[in-house]
């Protein structure tokens, strides 16, 4: 059972680098660089399962802009808080959700982000 949560997790992971790539078209959202060597960074660390797979959690960054925002978390804050406030205001309101190990339904996750992950190519591809 462990284990299948595990590879449900790294699914879910993976599922949500690719909604954060498609939602911002694979730019930098610091830079605007096109970067697909980028990656989505978590606002708030991924280690707090309750907005792990949030995408409203999630940024493209080009590995220059997410190594400074790993390495000084109050400057990409600021920046956020003044480029992109109505993200930094969920961020503040949910920093501190707690993960309450409510079977939360792990398979409703992936089942959402896969849905959510086709919308947005629909959407990039100009069907949706």
């Amino acid at each position: 059972m462990r284990k299948a949560r595990k590879s449900l997790e790294a699914t879910a992971d993976r599922l949500w680098q690719d909604c954060i790539r498609l939602v911002y078209n694979e730019r930098c959202a610091l830079c605007g660089y096109m970067a697909p060597g980028g990656a989505g960074h978590h606002i708030i660390k991924r280690r707090r399962k309750a907005t792990r797979w949030a995408v409203l959690n999630g940024i493209f960054l080009c590995p220059t802009h997410h190594r400074q925002a790993e390495e000084k978390p109050k400057w990409f804050l600021d920046w956020l808080a003044g480029t992109m406030p109505d993200v930094f205001r969920w961020v503040e309101t949910h920093k501190r959700d707690e993960y309450h190990g409510m079977t939360a339904d792990i398979e409703a996750t992936v089942d959402l982000l896969r849905q959510l992950k086709k919308t947005l190519e629909g959407v990039k591809n100009g069907t949706r």
